[in-house]
């Protein structure tokens, strides 16, 4: 709901989603690594980490923290997304060299 549209170069649609779907997100597992990841930024010194592990433990999913993961998460996927398409893209005319027992 996030990747596509950033996919498709709609970045505020993306953000609309992102704001609708992080909390969910958050509550179905996103909470543990996103507050690790945080506090290990805070341990190594990471500027801001500190206020935004406060922001994550203050508003969880509905943080501005929160959103910019989800929205970090969804590029990359949007990422991996345009490869495997310009990967199957590039394959598709060769397929017919591989014999059928190879597919």
């Amino acid at each position: 709901f996030v990747s596509f549209p950033l996919g498709a170069g709609d970045e505020r649609e993306a953000r609309r989603q992102a704001r609708t779907m992080t909390p969910n997100l958050w509550a179905e597992g996103l909470a543990d690594p996103a507050l690790a990841a945080v506090r290990a930024a805070r341990a190594a010194g990471v500027a801001g980490a500190g206020e935004a592990l406060a922001d994550l433990e203050r508003n969880g999913g509905r943080s501005a923290v929160a959103r910019a993961i989800v929205l970090r998460l969804a590029a990359e996927l949007a990422k991996e997304a345009r490869v495997r398409l310009r990967l199957l893209e590039a394959s598709r005319s060769r397929l017919d060299l591989a014999p059928p027992d190879w597919n």
